[in-house]
């Protein structure tokens, strides 16, 4: 009767393969409004203490699987340029997967080691500290040559909730939630000199990094949380049991 979707991309894909795309509401992956919330200063300490991040330096956060579509490669590029000009800062991309090696070898490559944090995989009641110990977020995402291609990333809500900027590629479901000047910075896809300049924007500027997470922690507050996609779908499980078409008959999921 009805399909969600997480981004317009995603939408247009259906379409293409012949959903009736009247039949598809845009409905953004959520989270928790209280994300990170109760996460204590002594476990952020205690995290920088492990990942040996000095006390002084700005954290730029990547989180998500170590595969192709999500670009990380560009964004250790893109440090590289970074460090260049701002010696007091410290890159963390967490996660597992197949490319984890080739990502730590690259750092090495590229001279970047000494400031780049690689962890691995990440255990979940450890992802709210890592956002918590932050203070920009990065999400990179690329379309593979396939086509295959991140819709929304958990990870931005999350952040978002977590009150940091997220910098961001323009594509898929990504600008449903990052509004470049707004809560953060959207640059093209594999754009390295883009993504060092938003970063480095960001870095020098703490005031617009404060206003920027503010920003993002009340979109999740006002919209993009459990309790508000829950009574959306509430109310669409309700118009199908009536026999109502919930295309004409439901207000599409705002974002504020």
């Amino acid at each position: 009767h009805y399909i969600t979707s997480p981004s317009p991309d995603l939408t247009e894909r259906l379409g293409a393969i012949g959903i009736d795309t009247k039949k598809i509401g845009l409905v953004p992956n959520a989270v928790e409004a209280d994300f990170s919330g109760d996460v204590t200063d002594e476990a952020v300490g205690k995290l920088k203490s492990t990942l040996d991040i000095p006390t002084d330096h700005t954290v730029v956060l990547a989180v998500g699987r170590m595969v192709y579509v999500k670009g990380f490669n560009y964004l250790l590029e893109a440090f590289a340029r970074v460090i260049g000009e701002i010696p007091d800062v410290t890159l963390v991309l967490a996660g597992g997967g197949m490319l984890l090696n080739e990502m730590k070898e690259l750092a090495g490559r590229l001279g970047i080691g000494d400031r780049v944090r690689i962890p691995g995989a990440v255990m979940r009641d450890e992802v709210p500290v890592y956002f918590k110990m932050a203070d920009i977020f990065v999400t990179p995402s690329i379309r593979h040559e396939s086509g295959a291609v991140d819709g929304l990333p958990v990870v931005v809500p999350e952040a978002m909730a977590a009150g940091l900027p997220v910098i961001g590629s323009d594509l898929s479901g990504i600008p449903v939630l990052v509004r470049d000047g707004s809560n953060g910075a959207l640059v093209k896809e594999r754009d390295v000199k883009g993504l060092a300049e938003a970063m480095k924007m960001l870095i020098r500027n703490p005031a617009k990094r404060r206003a920027y997470g503010e920003r993002s922690k009340q979109i999740i507050k006002n919209s993009v949380n459990y309790g508000n996609i829950a009574g959306y779908l509430s109310t669409l499980y309700r118009e199908i049991a009536q026999n109502r078409t919930p295309a004409e008959d439901i207000t599409p999921f705002e974002i504020d």
